[in-house]
């Protein structure tokens, strides 16, 4: 069986007030997405019916599908662009699938089945931090990549106005204040701490 202390504290050092706060946010930002889903598929819906066969929409699907996550189509154009891109996508994705997992290990397994753990622990526990330390970091390059792309070397056909620096910005600011809060969260542990802060380096 796993080591059950070979885990962290989902909402460390956060009361109850913040707790609420965060899934009164997390609610919003769902809604918000689905509003905005919701629109597009109305466009969508709204077109002209065609005829096309399985085998041209698979063939497409798979050819876009391909391009979209190598990113092929825009390192063609431009390397760095292409590796910024990368960069940033694959370290989102990741991000993004490590709160989904934390969602279930908390959400589901602690709150709803009343378990103390859920898969959350031991060496999968470890391959997350690691992992998941590895694309935060890597995410944080592609927006500096970006900043330096568009600011520093100033590429002719990007704009350089004062609002497009907004959300390259908004998200470096929460990539490293996550690493800022893993840091504290590792040295306030301590000696208590279930393995090492080394599983976390960016972090640590």
């Amino acid at each position: 069986m796993p080591d059950d202390r070979v885990t962290r504290e989902v909402f460390w050092n956060i009361s109850w007030v913040g707790e609420v706060a965060f899934y009164a946010l997390a609610l919003l930002s769902l809604g918000l997405f689905g509003y905005g889903v919701s629109r597009h598929l109305k466009k969508v819906l709204r077109g002209r019916p065609t005829t096309l066969s399985w085998e041209k929409i698979r063939a497409s699907l798979a050819n876009s599908l391909s391009e979209i996550l190598s990113n092929r189509t825009v390192a063609r154009r431009d390397r760095l662009a292409g590796l910024m891109h990368l960069l940033i996508m694959w370290g989102f994705i990741a991000l993004f699938i490590g709160t989904l997992i934390v969602s279930i290990e908390y959400d589901l397994f602690q709150k709803v089945l009343k378990q103390h753990r859920g898969f959350w622990v031991g060496s999968f526990f470890l391959g997350y931090e690691l992992a998941l330390d590895t694309m935060g970091a890597l995410f944080l390059v592609g927006l500096l990549l970006a900043l330096l792309r568009r600011y520093a070397m100033k590429r002719p056909q990007l704009t350089w106005k004062p609002i497009d620096l907004l959300l390259p910005v908004w998200l470096l600011l929460i990539g490293l204040t996550g690493f800022v809060v893993e840091g504290m969260r590792l040295a306030a542990s301590g000696a208590e701490l279930g393995y090492s802060p080394y599983w976390s380096p960016v972090g640590f």
